[in-house]
């Protein structure tokens, strides 16, 4: 894996002794088949509306808002796995807290949990707070080592709901309100972690080379 931040970007810097916080998102719904395949699915319609939840509408605060409400820092910098999916929940989010476009890590996509700590302990120790747009089961993973959650304790993917789909072939529309089952906590590691789901960890380390299981608090969590 290629070093991540090594360029600075913009906003704020964190110099050594100031603690590191990570923010790490699922990439939102995606369509289900697409003929390039698993890579270029991009977002579904109910993917869309939870990237635009991220953001306030009509006064009410986005979830994004609501984390940097709560004591988080904004990222110095957020990298998405170069999958079209997540690529676009990773352009939203930027958007939301006013960074530049994202930086896209083909590594992101095929990566476990541990892969994710590795890319985490070479990162520029310029950046402050990194936000990491990747995939399942790895970045959930990551939320709960980080947390010091045993593994053992995450629940099994269920099946999926409703049969597989041909190219082209569409479902029932989505519910209006997509984000109404959203289970939003301060401080617990979540024990699922659907497509849109956030969470935010303080990291008790002066350098990201320290990185490690356990080293990890929440601040926020947000579970579609």
């Amino acid at each position: 894996m290629s070093a991540p931040g090594g360029e600075p970007g913009p906003g704020p810097r964190q110099g050594p002794n100031l603690g590191r916080q990570v923010w790490v998102v699922r990439h939102a719904h995606a369509v289900d088949h697409w003929p390039g395949g698993d890579h270029d699915r991009p977002l579904a319609a109910k993917g869309r509306r939870e990237v635009a939840a991220f953001g306030d509408a009509g006064g009410v605060p986005g979830l994004l808002t609501r984390a940097l409400a709560g004591g988080c820092r904004r990222p110095d910098l957020v990298v998405s796995s170069s999958a079209v999916r997540a690529r676009g929940t990773a352009e939203g989010a930027s958007a939301v807290l006013g960074l530049g476009a994202p930086e896209v890590d083909r590594s992101l996509y095929r990566a476990d949990a541990d892969d994710l700590l590795a890319w985490l302990s070479v990162m520029s120790d310029d950046v402050g707070a990194v936000m990491i747009v990747g995939h399942n089961p790895a970045v959930h993973e990551l939320v709960a080592l980080l947390g010091a959650l045993p593994l053992s304790s995450l629940p099994t993917p269920p099946p999926l709901a409703t049969p597989p789909m041909a190219v082209g072939e569409t479902h029932a529309p989505e519910p209006a309100t997509p984000m109404s089952g959203m289970v939003e906590s301060a401080r617990t590691v979540p024990t699922r972690f659907t497509p849109g789901s956030v969470a935010v960890l303080a990291l008790d380390i002066d350098r990201w080379a320290s990185v490690a299981p356990g080293v990890g608090r929440v601040l926020f969590s947000a579970v579609t």
